[in-house]
């Protein structure tokens, strides 16, 4: 099973969980991965968060059934996972502007995907130029090890074209002397942990 059609059973669990209490401890402990790695999975798929999508699909769901059916709002307030009122009704105004009655009076439309058109809408974003799209492939990897550089811009970004130059005339010596699959240049924006470009060559 790849990283896609993980996701894609995720989504589906938390459909049909979705009144419970739902944590990425919890979908990680589940399907048997670790809290960190599913994490990342899951934001690469969703573009959020797992508690910023959950938090979501309950409230678009809310929508969906205030729109479709006759149910009381605090009914369907805790059918879709929220354990009060008070909360529900803010975060319902803060996400679609309105109070839930307003939104049932109004049947104001609002997008909701199937988990199926998730999926898609993901596989739609992987486009090179609007010519052909790429499916992602997913593979499990026995260990490697992995040597490169990391290199501040601080004195510019001429650093990536000189540091580039350096790790690819480093490669042979390195792989030589370790047994070394892949070799990774690694450039960080000045003053910044997060803010960074990773270059990678495969050696298989």
């Amino acid at each position: 099973m790849n990283n896609l059609q993980l996701i894609e059973k995720v989504l589906i669990f938390i459909d049909e969980h979705i009144c419970e209490e739902l944590s990425y401890e919890r979908l990680a402990e589940v399907f048997g991965y670790s809290s960190f790695h599913f994490h990342k999975i899951f934001s690469s798929v969703t573009e959020l968060s797992i508690a910023e999508y959950i938090r979501k699909r309950r409230l678009t769901m809310a929508h969906k059934i205030l729109c479709e059916t006759t149910e009381s709002v605090a009914d369907i307030c805790y059918r879709v996972g929220f354990n009060s009122i008070q909360t529900f009704n803010r975060a319902f105004k803060d996400t679609f502007g309105m109070q839930p009655l307003v939104a049932r009076e109004r049947q104001a439309k609002i997008t909701y995907r199937s988990v199926e058109e998730i999926v898609t809408g993901y596989l739609k974003r992987v486009v090179v130029e609007g010519i052909f799209s790429i499916e992602p492939r997913f593979e499990e990897r026995e260990e490697f090890l992995i040597a490169g550089y990391r290199k501040h811009t601080k004195g510019g970004f001429h650093v990536i074209g000189e540091s580039w130059f350096e790790l690819k005339n480093s490669l042979e010596p390195l792989k030589e002397k370790m047994n070394i699959r892949c070799m990774a240049l690694k450039i960080m924006r000045k003053n910044s942990a997060l803010n960074h470009c990773h270059f990678i060559i495969w050696q298989e």
